[in-house]
């Protein structure tokens, strides 16, 4: 397994922080508000979320299932990976269901998220958990 440590640019973006272009499952506003507590992408706090972005799209688009991309903040003491961990394809997208580690001074987190690439309008969308 390969591991990468990401602490400058790598990888592209389109947009925003990854989690604002995820597509929701539920368009209910209290749904929304009762998720908001769960560990996802916003769970990373906000002076380290540009790291995690580059490690969530480096594994999406250099690496292959189990590769790690690792990234540390000496500052806050936050430290994280990304590990792509299954690929599949639906219509005309490739999904990538990728596991995030987190460490904090004060948590350890970890979820799931899935991201598909449209070869059509060349964009990455991430869908929402139910």
């Amino acid at each position: 397994m390969a591991g990468m440590l990401i602490n400058v640019g790598c990888g592209t973006t389109t947009g925003s922080y990854y989690g604002k272009d995820t597509v929701p499952i539920n368009n209910n506003i209290f749904h929304n508000l009762a998720t908001i507590t769960e560990d996802n992408a916003f769970s990373v706090p906000k002076d380290d979320r540009e790291r995690h972005q580059r490690c969530v799209f480096f594994v999406l688009e250099e690496t292959d299932n189990g590769e790690t991309c690792h990234w540390v903040n000496h500052d806050t003491h936050t430290a994280g990976y990304v590990k792509v961990v299954y690929r599949y394809t639906t219509l005309d997208k490739v999904c990538h269901v990728f596991f995030t580690q987190l460490n904090t001074v004060y948590h350890n987190k970890h979820w799931q998220d899935t991201a598909c690439w449209s070869p059509t309008n060349e964009q990455w969308t991430f869908v929402a958990r139910r």
